[in-house]
């Protein structure tokens, strides 16, 4: 089985319905808004644990779908994918069990921790099995305010990312 996730948390329904609404004309596989205080590995692990599926493209609440037709191309790849220029940058991909099984999952107690494995994680999860990356997405200098929030745009002509912490030192603990 295979669906895309949508992580998001109660206090972000505004953020779940945009990306949702930017979704609503995939057909081919079905969306899961998945609300859940944790970071992103929490959710990862969450789908990974609770759910059948054998892969699944994960986005962040955060983003903004502009097109849908490289999704069918995501999923048509054999393996892993990452949307970004690095490997599974921002935690953006598609993740496949057999990939999670051998790489296993973390617990992510801090943001600190959520932030490092973005890096450390992802890139040994790479490692675990051939991945393709799907096209350059990366960071910016173009910032704006979306949904009454600071945030560091990061676009192509596929996607849109409302990234909120974009340094190190905007690391504070919830």
């Amino acid at each position: 089985m295979k669906a895309i996730i949508i992580a998001t948390t109660k206090d972000r329904s505004r953020w779940a319905k945009q990306c949702y609404d930017s979704l609503k004309s995939y057909k081919r596989y079905p969306v899961i808004i998945l609300d859940q205080y944790e970071y992103e590995l929490g959710k990862i692990r969450w789908v990974f644990e609770n759910t059948d599926l054998d892969e699944f493209l994960f986005l962040q609440d955060s983003v903004k779908i502009k097109d849908t037709y490289w999704i069918d191309e995501v999923f048509d790849h054999k393996g892993s994918v990452s949307l970004a220029s690095r490997p599974f940058f921002m935690y953006l991909g598609k993740y496949t069990r057999e990939a999670l099984t051998q790489s296993g999952i973390p617990h992510v107690e801090t943001k600190k921790d959520a932030v490092r494995y973005e890096h450390e994680w992802t890139n040994n999860y790479a490692q675990t099995s051939p991945y393709k990356t799907m096209f350059d997405l990366s960071d910016t200098n173009v910032f704006k305010k979306h949904f009454s929030r600071d945030n560091m745009i990061i676009e192509n002509d596929h996607l849109i990312k409302y990234k909120h912490i974009w340094s190190e030192d905007m690391i504070y603990e919830y």
